[in-house]
C-alpha cells in the first residue's frame, strides 16, 4: 500500500548524494520506481466460469502488483525545464507507462492481457510559510502529490482476461489503487 511518507523517506534517501541535475532527476526517477513497485496495489475483481460452465469458485476480489514500472529521468528532467506544471505533466506521462498483468498476490487468478495506469489528476503545491526551502521540506511535498495521484488513477481497460488455478476462466474489473 503506498505511503506518502514512506514515498518522502525514500526519495529524500536516494537524494542525498545528487550533485547535477542529471543525477538528482536519476536518484528522484529510482527512488520512485523502486518504491511503487512493491507498493503500489492495484485491486480487481474476478468473475469467471469453470469448462463445466458452472460459476468459478475463485470468483471474488484480489489484488495484483505492478508488473512493469519505469520512470524515465531524462523526460523527467526535460520536463522540470518548462517549471511544476510541466514537471507534473511528465510525471503523469511516465505514471501511464506502469503496467499490471500476471498473477495476483495470492497466485490464484491471472490476467492474460496487461492494463496501465491512467492518471486523472495530479496536484503539488509547495508552502514553505517563513521556512527556509530545503529538499527535505520539498520532497514532503512532492510525495503526497504523487501517492494522490496514483490512488486516483484508473485503469485501461477497465477489465482484462482471467485465468484462475481451479480452471476457470473470465475477466478481471479493476476497481481501485492503494
Amino acid at each position: 500500500m503506498l505511503s506518502a511518507g514512506d514515498l518522502s523517506s525514500a526519495i529524500i534517501s536516494n537524494m542525498s548524494n545528487a550533485n547535477n541535475p542529471a543525477s538528482a532527476h536519476g536518484n528522484f526517477s529510482n527512488a520512485i520506481q523502486n518504491y511503487i513497485k512493491p507498493n503500489i496495489e492495484i485491486a480487481g475483481t474476478y468473475v469467471g466460469l469453470l469448462p463445466v460452465g458452472s460459476a468459478d469458485p475463485s470468483n471474488g476480489n484480489y489484488k495484483w502488483k505492478a508488473t512493469v514500472c519505469v520512470i524515465s529521468a531524462p523526460n523527467l528532467q526535460l520536463t522540470a525545464r518548462g517549471g511544476l506544471s510541466s514537471w507534473i505533466s511528465g510525471m503523469k506521462v511516465e505514471f501511464a507507462k506502469i503496467s499490471i498483468v500476471g498473477s495476483d498476490t495470492l497466485s490464484k487468478i491471472t490476467t492474460t492481457a496487461p492494463a496501465l495506469l491512467l492518471p486523472v489528476s495530479m496536484s503539488i503545491s509547495f508552502n514553505f510559510g517563513t521556512d527556509k526551502p530545503t529538499m527535505d521540506k520539498a520532497m514532503s511535498q512532492v510525495a503526497p502529490g504523487i501517492v494522490n495521484c496514483l490512488k486516483s488513477c484508473l485503469l485501461n481497460p477497465v477489465y482484462v482476461p482471467a485465468i484462475s488455478t481451479t480452471a476457470g476462466t473470465g475477466k478481471v474489473t479493476w476497481t481501485g489503487v492503494s
